[in-house]
């Protein structure tokens, strides 16, 4: 499958095309043997950002992550929270690194200490950021 012509919405404000989202509908008709009318079936895809250049991947690939940690159940498409407790980031990123880095072992309390310092651009080590909440646009820095 490909995209020949991509027709973008118009950004709001800072919005990067790296955070527009698209959906693919997969839709079906079934016919049972036995039943007088098939029966349609339809459902829509996990989100999709389309990038044009590879520096755009690690912006999307947040925005894609964002969405499937954060979204919640029945929601309007795409919907998500502008802010998610630091608890919550821990557990995403945790199942992230668990992922990428195939491993059973997690991320311990100092790894997901460190994070949380750059993330709130706060280095003192005494800090307690358990209560915090992270924004999308800490999630999504540039640096």
């Amino acid at each position: 499958m490909s995209i020949k012509k991509i027709k973008r919405a118009d950004r709001k404000g800072s919005e990067s095309v790296t955070e527009e989202k698209f959906a693919l509908l997969f839709s079906s008709e079934i016919s049972i043997m036995g039943c007088d009318s098939p029966y349609s079936v339809q459902v829509i895809s996990l989100p999709i950002v389309v990038i044009v250049h590879g520096s755009q991947d690690n912006n999307a690939l947040a925005t894609i992550i964002w969405d499937c940690a954060f979204s919640e159940p029945d929601r309007v498409p795409f919907v998500v929270p502008e802010r998610v407790p630091w608890k919550q980031m821990c557990v995403t990123l945790n199942s992230k690194f668990m992922s990428e880095v195939q491993t059973q072992r997690g991320l311990d309390s100092y790894n997901l200490h460190f994070l949380a310092q750059k993330i709130f651009n706060k280095p003192d080590i005494n800090v307690d950021f358990s209560c915090q909440l992270v924004s999308w646009a800490q999630f999504n820095k540039v640096h």
